[in-house]
């Protein structure tokens, strides 16, 4: 996610948001997890698992990036 977040911190103006989802998918189906959006800002994704629908972002922090579950 990180990595993603960085691109897209660079490439957003070009770039297609739904893209940076794809390498995601595996992942996520791996531990039952579904990717139902990508966001832009903050970059992250919602995802649900058990029937509950969750946020993940990553915010940049000048230099450092940090993880927010935010529901």
């Amino acid at each position: 996610m990180v990595n993603l977040a960085a691109r897209w911190l660079d490439e957003s103006e070009f770039e297609n948001i739904e893209d940076y989802g794809l390498p995601l998918i595996p992942v996520a189906a791996e531990s039952g997890v579904e990717i139902t959006k990508m966001c832009k800002k903050p970059f992250g994704c919602e995802f649900t698992t058990d029937g509950r629908v969750y946020r993940l972002s990553v915010h940049y922090n000048g230099g450092s990036y940090e993880y927010r579950r935010v529901r």
